[in-house]
């Protein structure tokens, strides 16, 4: 993923670097113990770069928010029921992937990649990869490149 230099810059100030790689048996037994969800090759791929990252900024209204990316903090806050009712609605399988907007939205990742955001009857498509939601969540325009899902 080719990023801007901005995002760029922000994810390594959050601890991210080219190459990161962090363990995450831990999380896979989760997902097999649980056996709520299904875990995929770019699930797995995604997060095991990203886990833990968390990018805190002022956002294009002048507020602080973040972007962290998170499994078990996600799936402690979430029912897989929950999860569920947002998949359907989308036609795919999710996984509980972090949070964004203060925390109050729920990240979550389908087997193809792409990344959704939601919090309560909202549903959003936010990005077509993993990598690509953090272009979308931390430049000016996020509004503009998030799509509502009904």
């Amino acid at each position: 993923m080719t990023w801007s230099e901005q995002t760029r810059e922000m994810l390594v100030q959050a601890g991210w670097m080219p190459g990161r790689r962090v363990p995450v048996d831990h999380i896979l037994q989760i997902i097999q113990d649980e056996n709520d969800y299904r875990s995929t090759e770019t699930f797995v791929q995604f997060i095991s770069e990203f886990q833990g990252i968390e990018v805190k900024f002022i956002n294009a209204g002048g507020y602080k928010d973040n972007v962290l990316i998170d499994f078990i903090a996600a799936n402690k806050v979430e029912f897989a029921e929950t999860v569920y009712a947002y998949a359907k609605r989308i036609g795919k399988e999710l996984l509980p992937l972090g949070k964004t907007n203060n925390n109050l939205l729920l990240l979550m990742m389908a087997p193809d990649g792409s990344v959704y955001a939601a919090f309560e009857s909202y549903l959003a498509f936010v990005a077509t990869t993993g990598a690509a939601l953090f272009e979308v969540l931390l430049l000016d325009d996020r509004e503009k490149r998030i799509r509502t899902i009904p």
